[in-house]
């Protein structure tokens, strides 16, 4: 018998689809950053390349299994993940800011400054954020036209 913290078949079934193209995804992007490397093109720090490639995975599973409704499963969790996504994307957005106000620069020589690499990890985080801000109030609309 299936628990309200268990996953249906189906959203198992879709979880797993997700969890592959993250697979590919992941693939494609170190095979991308490799290529780049080999070339001589160096677009961030190797801390920042990993940091960065690791986020844009969890971005591209995390939106698809958000709109998928494969996320949280049936727990009632998600308010408070959904919180702790916007706070680091607000903590995040406070940081660039910051550099953006000092007149920090994020591209030198075709590659991201110290400062600057935080900047697409900003935006992957903000994606995050967004998305699941944008499906918490798609689910309290649809609620509430249920409701009348």
């Amino acid at each position: 018998m299936k628990t309200s913290k268990q996953l249906d078949e189906r959203q198992v079934l879709i979880r797993g689809k997700v969890l592959w193209h993250g697979l590919i995804a992941a693939t494609v992007l170190l095979l991308g950053n490799a290529f780049l490397q080999s070339i001589g093109v160096v677009w961030a720090s190797g801390f920042a390349q990993n940091i960065t490639i690791l986020l844009a995975i969890v971005t591209v599973v995390s939106v698809e299994m958000i709109f998928r409704d494969v996320y949280f499963g049936n727990t009632g969790s998600n308010i408070a993940i959904t919180v702790i996504f916007d706070l680091m994307a607000i903590s995040s957005a406070i940081l660039t800011i910051r550099h953006i106000a000092s007149g920090t620069l994020f591209f030198k020589n075709g590659a991201f400054t110290p400062e600057g690499e935080s900047l697409p990890q900003f935006i992957l985080l903000l994606i995050i954020a967004v998305s699941m801000t944008a499906k918490e109030l798609l689910k309290r609309r649809e609620n509430e036209a249920c409701d009348e």
